[in-house]
């Protein structure tokens, strides 16, 4: 899994090498502790929403 320290690492690289870069890690960031989140408060939601991804590409990729 993320650890908020590599995190910080990443985006203190990046928004040293280019400013745009690093605005779309901070956006990246909140959107993955919001999901986070989300996942802990709602974790059946969760489940059900990855079983429903994984049914459709199954059948998706079974489709002749």
């Amino acid at each position: 899994m993320f650890s908020k320290r590599d995190e910080r690492g990443t985006i203190a690289r990046y928004s040293r090498d280019c400013p745009l870069t690093a605005s779309l890690c901070n956006e990246w960031s909140k959107v993955a502790g919001e999901s986070c989140q989300y996942i802990k408060r709602h974790p059946t939601a969760a489940v059900a929403a990855g079983a429903a991804v994984g049914l459709l590409i199954g059948l998706l990729l079974n489709k002749k």
